[in-house]
Order: structure tokens, then sequence, then C-alpha cells
């Protein structure tokens, strides 16, 4: 791994991890004054098609991480830092509140406008309060199939699939109260018909 990356005679240090996913590996960085940015590297292929998805994405109206500066001979992107957590990480504490879900069916209806459809895994999301940001440069064609309201919206309650996914991807549930499939289902419907 590399500790440190230069954008126009800046040397960043690269920190911890932040995101990963295929094609683009996303570091947490800082800059001289101790300012976080964030560090997007890409593999061969994926620079190029990242940033047309991530136009694509602002055209739909998706909030992503601000790109600061890109550098196709290094492959990479120095983006401003989102603030907020992660919904994977929210949901660890317990059930996401009515805002965040407000704003997560508001990405997901810009996206069927726009004909678009994200890789809806509450982890590729941060919201900070008052913003979701699409952490993802993955768009797909919309398709049922690629539906927010179908599989991956389960993935948001603290249902079996929710659950699932929280220990998949290693976060901590102390204290987490699993919810029987009948009250999910519920919450389910009733997210659906408040918020679309």
């Amino acid at each position: 791994m590399i500790k440190e990356i230069t954008f126009k005679k800046t040397t960043y240090l690269i920190g911890e991890l932040f995101f990963s996913e295929d094609g683009v590996t996303s570091y947490k960085a800082k800059d001289p004054k101790g300012k976080d940015f964030l560090v997007s590297i890409y593999e061969e292929g994926a620079f190029s098609y990242a940033l047309g998805n991530l136009k694509k994405l602002t055209k739909a109206g998706i909030k992503t991480p601000k790109i600061i500066v890109s550098d196709e001979t290094l492959l990479a992107t120095l983006q401003e830092m989102p603030k907020g957590d992660n919904l994977l990480s929210l949901l660890s504490k317990g059930p996401l509140e009515a805002p965040v879900m407000k704003d997560m069916f508001r990405c997901y209806q810009l996206c069927r406008f726009s004909k678009i459809a994200l890789s809806y895994h509450p982890e590729y999301f941060i919201y900070d309060g008052k913003d979701m940001t699409y952490l993802s440069f993955l768009l797909f064609p919309s398709i049922p199939e690629r539906a927010f309201e179908g599989d991956p919206i389960r993935e948001y309650f603290l249902g079996v699939e929710g659950l699932s996914h929280l220990r998949e991807k290693g976060y901590p549930m102390e204290g987490v109260t699993p919810l029987p499939e009948n009250v999910v289902n519920k919450q389910i419907v009733l997210a659906s018909i408040s918020f679309w």
C-alpha cells in the first residue's frame, strides 16, 4: 500500500481504508495542514469509466464526493471528504431514522427519473444529518431487478437480511434488537408509502 500521493505539488498522507469495491479503493488522506480528504485509486480501465459515471450521477442529482483533482497518469482522484456516517454504521446502532429513509427514497426517485440504478447497499451511502452522499461510481440500467424496493431495501432494516449484511461486513451489533419478518415487512411498506 502506498503511504503518500502527490497532486499538483501537494503531498497527501494516506491513512486508513475508507471504501473499496471492484475497480477502486478509497483512503482517508490528510494534506500538510491536517485537512481531511478522500483519495481514490483506480484499476486500469476503471478510471475513465468512473469519471464518466460520476458525471451521470451529478446530472441525475445524486450527491457524490466532489472531485478536486483527477490525475489520469496516477489513475487517482482527490475528493472532498464526505461528512457523516455510512448507513450500515448507523444501522449497527439501531433502526434508521425517518429522515435517512426519506433521503434514500429521494435518491431512488432521482435514479428512476434518470433511468439509472445504483448499488443500493447501505455502506455505499453516507448521511450527515441533512444530505445523502453516494460513495460508489457504479451505475446500472434501471430494470426491475435493480429496484431499491426489491431486495436492497431489506438491508436497511434489522431483519434477517439487514443483520446478515451487518455480520458479513464486520459491524458490531451490541444492543441491536432483531426484528421479526412481519415487522420488517410492515416497516418497508410504511416507508414506501410515506417516502415514495
